[in-house]
This record gives C-alpha cells, structure tokens and sequence, in this order.
C-alpha cells in the first residue's frame, strides 16, 4: 500500500467528466465545455509539472471553451518560471484565483505569480466578478481570493440577476460565506480530497490526512472534502487536484482534471431537491492519456 501510494496512485491523472445543469441555462449554451484545474503545486513532491502539462493537454483534447484554474500554482510559494502552464496559451478564455500556497512567501512573489498567469493570458480576478460570452450568450463568473486564509471578500450579486452563476474560488470553506442562492455551481480544491483518504466519506474526517494537516497549522478545515455537495442552495465541487504537498503520496485520492459539461434540464428529476445527483452526475472517469 505505501509504494502504490507513493509510486502510483499521485501520478496516475484520472480524467473525470461530468454534466451539470444550470438553472436559466439558454438554450445556446447546452453542452458548454468547461476544464476545471487546480492544485498544481510545482516545485512540490511528486511530478507536479508533468501532470500540469497532461492535465492542459486533456482540456485542450476535449476541446474545453473555458479553462478555470483554482490556485496553488507553486508548493509553499516558491515561484520560478516554468513552462508547464505554456498550453495555456491555446485557450481563448482561462480565468483563475488564488490559493494559500500562492501567499507563503508574501505579497510581493505573489504578485509575481499573478503577473506570470497574467503573461500566459490567464485572467486572475481576486474578489472579482466576470460575464463571459460564450456562444453569443452570458455566463457570470464570480473569482474569489483565497478563503483558506480569510482574503475572499463576496462581490455584490442581486438576487434577481438571472444569470447563470458560477463561484470560482480555492476552498470549500468559502461555502460558508455564501448567502443562500448566491451562485448556482461552486468550483473549489485546496483538500486534495484528503489525499490520504482512509474514510468512505465526502466529509472531512479524521482518516482523512487532511484533517490533521489543517490542524498542525492552526487552520479550519474544510467540511466539504471532495465530490459533489448541496449547500445553501448551491451545488459544489470539491476537486482532488493534480499536485501534492507536505507527503508525497496519495491514497484513494488520486489527481484528477475536471471536465464539465453544462445542461439546462435537471440530469435526475427524481431526486431530492437538496441531492447532488438531481443537478450533476459523473459521465465518465479514467485515467487520461
């Protein structure tokens, strides 16, 4: 079990594929395709560069109209240029945040991380809102800073703004912070789904490598560990990620790049209002090329 953990599972890239209804969807943009990455961790244990650069390649392979990316760009902060991020180019629109790792060294590197990502043509925002055109047709998207270390600040929504609304944002614990109905889908990593995961749980818990990490530094944790959850009225995903930290290994936690499909109709009517499954449902999942 220590050698799969340590050799296999933390550079095995799973490709997850899911569609996700939004309420007030058009028509025009059924079957939108989004990439969701994060948790790079470059300069970390493990091959974190060779999975950014297969990750890319995935979104670029399923042909992503958006690319999201979810902080920690570099373990512990330490920035060097890298040419990992490179197929970042290729994509007309990639929108990212930050994480926790991305302020350890301070303001100043990360404003150096931000410039980087701003240099590959990905748009950072930081406590910011964006309405994306896709199709002809509007998407809000809502960039949070990081919640994991008390920067995110929520940008005023109106309840009545029909658009449909996704929250880009590190943590899960931004949850939290959300008032009810304030976005439709939440997009996070920062856990690594445990990355030593011994509980069949989408919850944090203490089989859970995670829960003691957060406790070594002082930090809350995360409630929402990985998955799918239903909070306040929004649906959330939590992603393992690509890299590691601190350990590395991974256990029934491995990296994994998300691909996101959106539909307007719900995937499973039949199910409880406040289930996952009756807005979301796994497509596929396999190891990526």
């Amino acid at each position: 079990m220590a050698a799969y953990s340590w050799l296999l599972e933390p550079r095995r890239l799973r490709r997850q594929l899911l569609r996700v209804a939004l309420p007030h969807l058009p028509p025009q943009l059924v079957g939108t395709r989004l990439a969701f990455l994060t948790d790079f961790h470059l300069g970390g244990p493990g091959d974190p560069e060779r999975l950014t650069r297969r990750a890319i390649q995935t979104a670029r392979d399923w042909q992503a109209e958006v690319v999201l990316l979810g902080g920690d760009y570099f373990d512990e902060g330490r920035f060097r240029p890298s040419a990992a991020f490179d197929g970042l180019r290729e994509f007309p629109l990639v929108y990212g945040v930050l994480g926790n790792h991305d302020y350890r060294q301070g303001e100043a590197t990360t404003e150096q991380i931000a410039g980087f990502l701003g240099r590959l043509g990905v748009v950072v925002l930081r406590n910011q809102a964006a309405e994306l055109h896709l199709r002809g047709e509007p998407i809000r998207l809502i960039g949070l800073d990081d919640p994991y270390t008390g920067r995110a600040f929520l940008p005023p929504r109106s309840p009545d703004d029909p658009l449909p609304t996704i929250v880009l944002a590190h943590a899960p614990l931004i949850v939290d912070l959300l008032p009810a109905g304030y976005a439709h889908l939440v997009l996070s990593g920062h856990t690594h789904a445990g990355q030593i995961r011994l509980s069949p749980s989408s919850r944090l818990t203490p089989l859970d490598a995670a829960w003691y990490l957060d406790r070594s530094r002082g930090r809350p944790s995360s409630r929402q560990q990985r998955g799918f959850h239903w909070e306040r009225g929004i649906l959330v995903y939590v992603s393992s990620g690509l890299g590691t930290t601190t350990l590395p290994l991974r256990f029934m936690a491995p990296p994994e790049v998300v691909l996101i499909e959106l539909a307007a109709e719900l995937v499973d009517p039949g199910k409880p209002c406040d289930d996952p499954a009756r807005y979301a449902r796994r497509l596929a999942y396999f190891s990526a090329r």
